[in-house]
C-alpha cells in the first residue's frame, strides 16, 4: 500500500494515542498541520483499516452517537516505523511536479484572475501573520511559516504578472 501524506499523518497521530476521526480532523486543522475535511480523514482511515494498518472500536456514549476510536495494529506500527526509518529519506529527494492554475491563467491572459489573486492572497497573508503572533507552539509556528512563505511567493508572482503586462 502506498501511503499519501494524510495517511502518514494519521498513522503518526494514532501511533501517539488512540483517537476518533472527528478529533483527528480537529487536531490537524487547529494546529495548522494540514487543512483537511472530515470526508478526507474518514476515507483515509477506512483505507488504512481495510489494509490492516488500523483497527477501530466503537465506544458507547450516553445521549450521543457512539464514538469510533482508531488505533494502530502491529502491521500499522511496523509500516509506520519503516517509513520513518527509511522511506522518508527517499521521499525527501522526490520533488513533485508543480501543477499551477496560475500558469494556466497566465497562458490564457486572464489579468482579472491575478488582480483577484493579489487581493485574496494579501488577506490570507494577514490572517497567517495574526495566527503566527497568537501561537507559541514551535511546530505550529513552523507550519504557519511555511504557509506564509508559499502565499507570499504566490502573491509576488501574481504582482509580477500584473506588472509585466504579458498576460494581456
Amino acid at each position: 500500500m502506498k501511503l499519501n501524506d494524510l495517511s502518514l499523518l494519521l498513522l503518526h497521530t494514532i501511533n501517539e494515542r488512540a483517537i476518533t476521526g472527528y478529533d483527528l480532523t480537529k487536531h490537524f486543522n487547529e494546529k495548522n498541520i494540514r487543512e483537511v475535511s472530515h470526508q478526507q480523514v474518514y476515507r483515509n482511515l477506512d483505507l488504512l483499516e481495510v489494509n490492516g494498518l488500523l483497527v477501530s472500536v466503537e465506544k458507547e456514549q450516553q445521549g450521543k452517537p457512539n464514538r469510533i476510536v482508531y488505533s494502530l495494529t502491529s502491521k500499522g506500527k511496523r509500516i509506520y516505523e519503516v517509513f520513518i526509518a527509511d522511506e522518508a529519506t527517499k521521499q525527501a529527494a522526490n520533488i513533485q511536479p508543480i501543477r499551477s492554475f496560475a500558469a494556466v491563467m497566465l497562458q490564457l491572459g486572464n489579468m482579472r484572475y491575478f488582480e483577484g489573486r493579489v487581493t485574496a492572497l494579501s488577506e490570507e497573508i494577514e490572517n497567517i501573520e495574526a495566527q503566527l503572533n497568537d501561537t507559541e507552539c514551535a511546530i505550529e509556528r513552523l507550519h504557519l511559516r511555511e504557509k506564509l512563505l508559499i502565499r507570499e511567493s504566490e502573491r509576488t508572482f501574481a504582482l509580477e504578472v500584473l506588472e509585466s503586462k504579458l498576460a494581456s
